[in-house]
């Protein structure tokens, strides 16, 4: 074999040596992309799972956002946890300057042991801050009293997808507490009433003698510090109530309203109290 010819024969094999590993080199290549894309892919899913999670108490199928209207023109949203069991939804108004988000956790641990949820932004707050077709974030002293009727198109809106059956357990936090009490009385499915810094009065809503008349299961709690709701839970506790059976939480410090559930003692105390009587 002369030379050129061993010569040709070397680079006819490295020819093919290269073409080799150009080809394995794509197939390398290829492989790596579907395991990025696979890797991204997964990592979107548990995302999307997570953020889902975060949304509500549980799975996705269990929840619905819901809109109702009030009889005074308010478009009102909420987030409605639903159930198939046979324990009470649970009807829950937060106080002035805050939204349903107040009531996450609490929400979360009971609808995990089986009930029922629905979570308002009451008029003005959160997303519910339209008015006959007209956006409104100031309220007036007017509209504070007149967010008892939130309350009635919230019952109302679980009455007509048939969720009151086995009873309502109304919570209402500050204000809240005190459009809870006066609705309560007139509604024979509210089973239970859970008031967190309710009031003799708050701008004028005074359920003093509404809880004279409520005859359901009664729970007042109020900080030590917090001399008003204090002062009130008590007067409510001595002579305003005829509600069997009737329970209180005070404690010491000054939190106000839905910041009683930030505690994990008193949240657990208030949901056992809800889970004992119902």
């Amino acid at each position: 074999m002369t030379v050129p010819e061993a010569k040709a024969v070397v680079d006819k094999m490295f020819e093919v040596t290269e073409k080799d590993t150009r080809s394995t080199a794509f197939f390398i290549s290829v492989a790596a992309l579907v395991l990025v894309i696979a890797l991204i892919a997964a990592g979107a899913y548990l995302l999307l799972t997570k953020n889902q999670g975060e949304q509500g108490p549980t799975a996705p199928k269990d929840y619905m956002p819901i809109t109702f209207q009030t009889s005074d023109g308010w478009e009102l949203h909420g987030d409605l946890y639903t159930t198939t069991g046979n324990k009470p939804y649970l009807l829950l108004v937060h106080g002035l300057n805050e939204d349903r988000s107040a009531y996450k956790t609490f929400a979360k641990d009971m609808h995990v042991r089986g009930y029922g949820v629905l979570a308002y932004d009451s008029r003005g707050f959160g997303e519910s801050k339209v008015r006959n077709g007209a956006y409104q974030d100031k309220l007036t002293g007017h509209d504070v009293q007149n967010s008892t009727r939130d309350i009635v198109a919230a019952l109302d809106s679980l009455e007509v997808r048939n969720m009151t059956g086995n009873g309502i357990v109304l919570v209402g936090a500050s204000v809240g507490a005190n459009t809870a009490a006066i609705v309560a009385v007139n509604y024979t499915e509210v089973k239970e009433l859970v008031l967190l810094s309710p009031s003799v009065d708050y701008q004028a809503v005074r359920p003093f003698q509404s809880l004279k008349k409520f005859t359901g299961g009664l729970l007042l709690v109020a900080y030590q510090g917090d001399s008003l709701a204090y002062m009130s839970c008590q007067e409510f506790q001595t002579n305003a109530t005829l509600a069997k059976p009737v329970n209180f939480f005070y404690k010491d410090g000054n939190l106000h309203g839905t910041s009683a559930l930030v505690q994990s003692d008193m949240r657990s105390k208030i949901e056992g109290w809800i889970m004992d009587n119902i």
